[in-house]
């Protein structure tokens, strides 16, 4: 059995026909699942085993998907604390999850059966399945207010096409905040050589979580070589999150 997944976003992989009725009895889908097979990537190793199934249903043509949703611990809540426009506060140290999904085809589907236990409704168990990452390419640059402004300009000056944070305001305290999305396409080394001259003379590094294992590699020396690796790596280790941080030691002569 062949089924895509994502680190980001993914269509839904729409099955004629109505929603199996098993999976409208109950109000939460909350399923444990287990997946054995390869995969063409890396491929987060420790899963949260209670994951969550998306089901959905469209009228003409009749047709349903149902997608399972699945969550890993990705990294750590960075200090200080912060507080967002509901009024609560950030706890450092605390884990951060992200998301795998997964369109579960007809074949899939009919894997999944009810269970009564105080956790889950259903469960799944897949074996020998192919996983194919179709995670869209893309970095997310997670910086202070103060590195986007200078990031943009940097980019702008050199001709890579960004989009924005849909995020308006950021906290008065000097935290992460995702400030900028850029397509792979770009090309890594012209933006290994954009930001290390920006690197340089914001005194900072960046830091890339790996989606595997939640290690983390960091470039801290301002050499386009050793930025370009650290991007491949955010491309093909991680789900494209690139950390832009003050750099506490000094780069090597």
């Amino acid at each position: 059995m062949k089924l895509d997944f994502s680190l980001g976003d993914i269509d839904q992989l729409w099955i004629d026909g109505a929603l199996p009725s098993m999976l409208r009895q109950m109000k939460n889908n909350d399923v444990k699942a287990q997946l054995s097979g390869k995969v063409d990537s890396p491929f987060p190793s420790a899963l949260v085993p209670t994951g969550d199934l998306l089901c959905s249903e469209r009228p003409s043509p009749l047709q349903h998907a149902v997608t399972l949703l699945l969550s890993y611990p990705h990294s750590i809540t960075p200090s200080p604390a912060v507080q967002d426009d509901n009024g609560w506060w950030s706890i450092p140290g605390s884990t951060v999850y992200g998301q795998i999904r997964i369109p579960l085809s007809s074949e899939a589907i009919a894997q999944i059966h009810r269970v009564e236990s105080d956790d889950h409704q259903y469960e799944l168990t897949l074996e020998d399945v192919e996983l194919v990452n179709k995670t869209p390419r893309k970095f997310i640059v997670r910086g202070s207010e103060s590195d986007y402004d200078a990031l943009e300009l940097a980019l702008t000056s050199a001709g890579v096409i960004y989009e924005r944070s849909e995020l308006m305001q950021f906290s008065v305290d000097p935290t992460h905040a995702t400030i900028i999305t850029i397509a792979v396409t770009t090309g890594i080394k012209a933006l290994a050589r954009v930001l290390t001259t920006y690197l340089r003379e914001r005194k900072r590094r960046i830091v890339v979580v790996k989606t595997v294992d939640g290690s983390q590699l960091a470039a801290d020396n301002y050499n386009v070589e050793e930025i370009e690796r650290l991007l491949r790596a955010a491309s093909e280790h991680s789900d494209g999150h690139i950390h832009i941080e003050e750099n506490a030691r000094p780069p090597r002569a």
